[in-house]
């Protein structure tokens, strides 16, 4: 039994994980930078601390041009997925819901309260894409009966789900809350390390069922 369209597609969402955790770094990076230049300004360092956000601001728009490609590789791998899996449409589905509401948060950005609720859904929409994704592994290994995937899957994820989760809900209080720039860096910083360790859990999870694929 081979699914030829599976494989491309699930090839082209480990690239586009890869990219991803490349730009959380990016992010972590940046964080990082700013933090010390607003700690070198506050010392009385202020041509240190433009230097340090100048550099925070490269990695930053290295992070934001590597999440686009990424999001781009990443529909077409689900697309692509989803000719062999169902779970795979179901993700395609959420991403299209997530693309929505961005876009209508976006337009009424003005509106706090229904920007504030678009980018809930938004960030609901990316969980729901890692589930019906892994779900998507799980029906696979299956149908080609590789417990071992399987299994892996099924252990991991609960756990990359909840570290999704809690990444988002950290990136969504420092979007809504206000904080000192200190702190919000903090959160930040904290929200991007947990998003680099699911990442890579995830990618592990993608690298077994390429393997299984081929």
């Amino acid at each position: 039994m081979k699914f030829p369209n599976a494989y491309d597609g699930v090839s082209k969402i480990f690239l586009a994980e890869i990219l991803a955790l490349i730009a959380a770094a990016c992010g972590v990076v940046t964080a990082i930078l700013v933090l010390s230049g607003v700690g070198a300004e506050q010392v009385g360092s202020a041509a240190l601390g433009g230097g340090l956000a100048i550099g925070g601001g490269i990695f930053g728009l290295a992070a934001t041009v590597l999440l686009v490609i990424s999001f781009i590789l990443n529909i077409l791998g689900v697309s692509h997925a989803s000719k062999d899996e169902e779970g795979f449409k179901s993700a395609l589905i959420a991403i299209i819901v997530g693309i929505i509401a961005a876009v209508v948060g976006a337009i009424f950005s003005k509106n706090l309260t229904l920007a504030a609720i678009c980018d809930i859904v938004s960030k609901i929409c990316e969980i729901l894409v890692f589930w019906f994704c892994i779900s998507g592994i799980i029906n696979l290994a299956e149908k080609l009966r590789d417990n071992n995937v399987r299994n892996k899957a099924e252990s991991l994820v609960k756990l990359i789900i909840g570290m999704y989760a809690v990444g988002i809900v950290l990136a969504i209080i420092n979007a809504f809350v206000t904080f000192k720039p200190f702190l919000e860096n903090v959160i930040s910083v904290a929200a991007a390390v947990l998003s680099i360790i699911a990442y890579i859990m995830y990618l592990s999870l993608l690298s077994s069922a390429k393997r299984m694929l081929a």
